[in-house]
């Protein structure tokens, strides 16, 4: 056993079959898809297909913990299309505050937040699509 070299982790434990896991922390160690189905016995576009499923399958995942986190959140609010970018965070800090949670996140912090989580939603300064925004106990903020 090479102590250096971290063991792929046990596939019962996640929503990834065990080849899913084992092409996954193979590219993990930096091998090409061409390696990684020579050392398997199998071809390229087999461990691209593997690959892309088990992509799929961890982004389906991250989304459901997002939603689980929302249900859970003391703090849910919804900012309409057409608000200025620039008024989330205070939205953000006002909900929290009226259940006594401290945010985690500066203004600045926020926009980036809401920049990198909403996608397509904000445009410029501009919200072109509703978000939900939650905020848990710890003051975490989810946007969805």
């Amino acid at each position: 056993m090479d102590l250096l070299k971290p063991e792929p982790p046990d596939a019962d434990s996640t929503l990834l079959t065990d080849r899913q896991v084992q092409v996954l922390h193979l590219r993990g160690e930096g091998l090409s898809q061409s390696e990684v189905a020579e050392r398997l016995g199998t071809s390229v576009p087999n461990i691209s297909t593997i690959e892309k499923r088990a992509r799929k399958n961890i982004d389906k995942a991250k989304r459901t913990v997002t939603l689980l986190r929302e249900f859970d959140a003391p703090v849910r609010i919804t900012i309409s299309d057409g608000t200025d970018l620039y008024e989330v965070p205070g939205a953000i800090y006002d909900a929290a505050d009226g259940a006594s949670i401290k945010v985690r996140r500066s203004g600045p912090e926020i926009l980036r937040l809401v920049h990198r989580e909403a996608g397509d939603k904000v445009r410029d300064r501009a919200v072109t699509s509703p978000l939900t925004i939650s905020v848990d106990r710890d003051g975490k903020i989810t946007i969805r």
